[in-house]
């Protein structure tokens, strides 16, 4: 009976001491799995912005690669027409040295027929024609001499008549090649303008993406400390579980020292109540039983209040808690390629083209009407566009009107009226884009110019 009460005291210390520590303990470590689901929600917003950045970046690197191929075929094309301008203006020197040599044939052969016209008047309306006539020796020598003067007067008039008709075609060559050698000037200062807003177009690209990265790493250092955030958090809750151990470990030797100390007491104080017994057996029975009777009262006494004492314990020692569209409209239809597509010159004829995005104005005009079913004929330029349909003043214009702008040449660009002051068209810094011509650059580019088609 004495053995199971030191026991069960011994239990009692162990739990109640225990107890005094694991509620503070068991409070720190909820507190810490509260936090660590804080930052790991954290992580994942963090992990779910990264991810965007690097869908966004991904995309503006494709748009790079695009830009790079459209600069590349652009500035092929300056090559190109370099070329050609200079081959042009080749064949216009070889002319002009061809109209000075003819130039030269005709000032002569015009100072022999006005010195054959004055000795004409000074011969009194004879020339040596009519000598060489006269000078006939019979009929036939007459029609001889009369034939050959002929033939040299022919001679000399058909030489000024295929001089002049050279002359003009000669002419009417030069003034064609320096209308072409003026088209591709135009089309020269195009590209190069062109080229200007792509490369100025990159370099935004570059900046964004620059940005981006940049928005990305401090994501990324974002997600860093919050991982280390948790890690020390969960670290601590290791420290405050250890530290909670060695507490409940300490209290534990403590309570069974004590408990020891307690049973070898109890132990020695009743080896000597029993010496005591044996020295006075033998003297009086009576005083024995009243010894034993006084002992076992008092016995009894301890092993009731220990008992209480463990009851007590286990009342005040709670339990410790666990811790845990394409549409069908030339206004719409292009909506596709807004930020996805790139200015290229002569783009939009082939289908490649048409599938990467690579258009240039009239292109673009062109591939909108005939996706909405409208034909307006094969793929021309800007001064086709502008004689086709109807003209209609600038206060009349709708939505579906093709509007006209002089940029690098009188109506060198042209989109497609959307509504509020708005186009839609291919433009050089941007590929398909809509554009506010109610102010700014492209207000001061509209030249009034609206056609219905």
């Amino acid at each position: 009976m004495k053995r199971k009460s030191m026991l069960a005291l011994n239990l009692a210390l162990v739990l109640g001491v225990g107890s005094l520590y694991s509620v503070t303990g068991t409070a720190k470590a909820e507190s810490i799995d509260e936090q660590r689901a804080k930052v790991q929600v954290e992580i994942q917003e963090a992990n779910k912005e990264i991810n965007r950045l690097q869908n966004e970046k991904s995309k503006l690197v494709d748009r790079i690669v695009n830009l790079n191929l459209a600069i590349t075929d652009n500035n092929n094309k300056v090559e190109e027409t370099k070329k050609a301008i200079a081959a042009t203006t080749k064949d216009i020197k070889k002319l002009e040295s061809e109209i000075v040599v003819l130039k030269e044939r005709i000032t002569k052969r015009t100072s022999l027929l006005e010195e054959r016209a004055r000795s004409f008047q000074e011969n009194g309306g004879k020339t040596e024609y009519l000598s060489v006539v006269l000078g006939s020796t019979s009929f036939s020598d007459l029609i001889g001499r009369v034939h050959a003067v002929t033939t040299i007067v022919q001679a000399d008039q058909d030489l000024i008549k295929e001089f002049e008709a050279d002359k003009k075609s000669l002419e009417t060559k030069q003034t064609s090649v320096q209308d072409k050698l003026a088209e591709l000037e135009d089309t020269q200062g195009e590209l190069a303008e062109m080229v200007s807003q792509l490369k100025n177009q990159k370099v935004q690209q570059s900046e964004l993406v620059a940005k981006l990265e940049k928005e990305a790493q401090a994501n990324l250092n974002k997600k860093g400390e919050l991982e280390q955030k948790d890690q020390a958090l969960a670290a601590e809750k290791i420290r405050l579980e250890i530290e909670k151990r060695e507490r409940e470990e300490a209290a534990r030797k403590a309570a069974a020292e004590k408990a020891a100390k307690e049973a070898a007491r109890k132990e020695s104080k009743a080896n000597e109540t029993k010496s005591t017994k044996r020295a006075s057996l033998s003297t009086d029975n009576s005083n024995k039983s009243v010894s034993e009777s006084a002992a076992g009262n008092k016995s009894n006494s301890d092993s009731s209040r220990n008992e209480r004492e463990n009851d007590n314990n286990r009342t005040e020692a709670p339990a410790p808690k666990s811790a845990q569209s394409s549409g069908g409209s030339v206004v719409t239809v292009g909506n596709k390629y807004i930020g996805n597509s790139v200015y290229v010159f002569g783009g939009g004829r082939s289908q490649y083209d048409i599938d990467n995005g690579r258009f240039d104005c009239s292109g673009f005009v062109y591939w909108a009407f005939r996706e909405a079913g409208i034909d307006i004929g094969p793929t021309g330029n800007t001064d086709t566009l502008k004689n086709k349909g109807t003209r209609v003043s600038t206060s009349e214009m709708q939505p579906g009107d093709l509007v006209f702008f002089d940029t690098y040449k009188k109506d060198g660009h042209v989109g497609i009226y959307v509504g509020n002051g708005k186009f839609i068209g291919s433009q050089g810094s941007t590929g398909v884009a809509i554009a506010n011509m109610s102010s700014g650059y492209w207000a001061e580019k509209f030249n009034g110019r609206v056609v219905r088609i």
